[in-house]
């Protein structure tokens, strides 16, 4: 058993929620679809969530201010411009409408 880490567990949040917030406005199948577009690669759709967390990791956090929400709710905002991106290139070359 692989013991998770902190980006790990951040990314898996992001990624739940996103796909939680999916189902309400699409049907399963279409979610389905749009996922298995965007995450061929588990290491870039893991790059596109946590890019802010590593982002704020390169500056020293002197006020030792807690941007745990901020990079939760940025990588999730990441996440979803690549759905949004996907979804308008397959619309715009006829594969789904």
């Amino acid at each position: 058993m692989q013991i998770k880490n902190h980006e790990d567990i951040l990314f898996d949040s992001m990624y739940s929620s996103v796909m939680e917030n999916m189902s309400h406005i699409c049907p399963q199948k279409d979610v389905d679809f749009i996922m298995e577009t965007v995450s061929g690669n588990i290491y870039f759709l893991k790059s596109i969530c946590l890019l802010p967390h590593w982002f704020f990791i390169c500056f020293e956090n002197d006020n030792h201010v807690d941007l745990q929400n901020e990079i939760f709710i940025l990588g999730k905002a990441n996440l979803q411009a690549w759905i949004a991106y996907t979804l308008y290139d397959y619309v715009r070359d006829g594969k789904i409408e």
